[in-house]
């Protein structure tokens, strides 16, 4: 089977204590002190699942339920799939009464609910885990901003969207009434060119891959600009968060890249090499992160490991 490649790279900031530097082949580390080393963080790839035409058509996000479960958008078949082990589908998604399908643009998992971006609709749906339509949470029909084309649900209710072409993101709050617009168009520290992917973090911040710019900004739970966290990812999609402050990023030029954003974890930077593949989306339940890419249509599992 052919799999992906690690690659080491360098500490993307300074160091507490001591030097930076290479010093692995499957994880870049930085130096804790002369007798002190933060574990290292490993991505391996497990297996991969094709995600074959006629039963997928178009798949363009995926997201994990609280026991694992896998669910997929596909906005070619105009649903979202529940996937069972070997990636097969277990039951689509029901539609709303007033509509013949969904546009699925964008899923996310929070608690026991589903909630997806539908284009067709311009609204964003909540469903049951097991597909059923429960309501609609926020209507964009007339939103003078247009559809968002991301979204991440934290577990208080806020809702947080990116319009790309507005070059910013927005906070809806719990009663899904206030919002807080981050960005606007630029290249400074909270500036943003074209968001697509976004995440709240467990402890309420949020994480945004500013396509345009090339990179991932870091905000906190307010909105205010915290961090970038990288500067150099070439095409980033797709972000999610982690237990143990991971943050994972899907880069549709080949690569996910994974972060630790504790202090007691060295600030590390791993890049899993994907060859012939185009990382949208990823999904993370414990140690386990699904990749999904949209060129081939596939879904990589990859094991998110702790060692030296």
């Amino acid at each position: 089977m052919e799999s992906g490649s690690v690659r080491k790279v360098r500490c993307r900031e300074r160091c507490w204590r001591g030097a930076c530097g290479f010093v692995s082949t499957l994880a870049a580390v930085c130096c804790l002190g002369a007798s002190t080393r933060a574990a290292e963080l490993h991505l391996v790839e497990r297996e991969r699942f094709d995600l074959a035409y006629p039963a997928f058509v178009e798949p363009v996000a995926v997201a994990t339920g609280p026991l694992g479960q896998l669910y997929v958008a596909d906005s070619g078949r105009g649903t979202v799939l529940r996937l069972g082990p070997e990636a097969r589908i277990e039951y689509e998604f029901e539609s709303p009464d007033t509509q013949p399908g969904i546009d699925p643009l964008d899923l996310e998992v929070t608690g026991f609910q589903v909630f997806v971006l539908d284009a067709l609709s311009k609204t964003l749906l909540r469903f049951t885990l097991e597909g059923s339509v429960l309501d609609v949470l926020q209507n964009f029909a007339e939103n003078s901003n247009g559809f968002p084309a991301a979204l991440s649900v934290d577990g208080s209710g806020r809702v947080l969207v990116a319009y790309p072409n507005r070059h910013a993101v927005h906070i809806v709050d719990e009663t899904q009434e206030a919002e807080t617009i981050i960005g606007g168009f630029g290249t400074s520290a909270g500036e943003l060119s074209r968001p697509i992917g976004v995440a709240f973090a467990p402890d309420g911040s949020l994480y945004v891959a500013d396509a345009g710019n090339h990179r991932v900004q870091h905000f906190d739970e307010v909105g205010n600009y915290a961090s970038t966290l990288a500067a150099a990812v070439e095409a980033p999609r797709g972000v999610t968060t982690g237990a143990d402050g991971l943050v994972f990023v899907a880069d549709a030029a080949g690569a996910v890249h994974a972060f630790t954003t504790r202090l007691e974890d060295g600030h590390q930077h791993v890049v899993l090499d994907l060859p012939a593949n185009e990382p949208v989306d990823l999904a993370v339940h414990g140690d386990t992160l699904w990749v999904l890419s949209r060129a081939p249509h596939r879904l990589l599992r990859v094991q998110v490991l702790w060692g030296e």
